[in-house]
């Protein structure tokens, strides 16, 4: 009785899981959800974790979709808007 409460909690947490990241990212919703019954949930999750996202984060002075952090190596830009070497000279000062 407890093994299959369990199991449907954890089927019912999986579909909810894939659903929500194949949203996220370039994948469906059925290979996501393949993955997660195929192999176990937790290497399905790593598996989607991998996949390229639907909308990546790009820079906002360039349009550079190569760079999600807050420094582009296209543009030498911070997210900010001040460029390397005017943050360069306010650390200097």
């Amino acid at each position: 009785m407890i093994l299959s409460v369990f199991a449907i909690i954890l089927g019912i947490l999986t579909v909810l899981m894939c659903r929500q990241e194949s949203a996220k990212r370039k994948i469906s919703f059925s290979v996501a959800l393949l993955y997660c019954m195929v192999l176990t949930p937790i290497l399905g999750y790593i598996i989607i974790l991998h996949r390229p996202l639907r909308h990546p984060l790009s820079c906002e002075t360039c349009g550079s979709e190569l760079n999600e952090a807050g420094y582009c190596q296209t543009c030498k830009s911070h997210k900010s808007g001040l460029s390397a070497s005017d943050i360069e000279k306010h650390l200097v000062d």
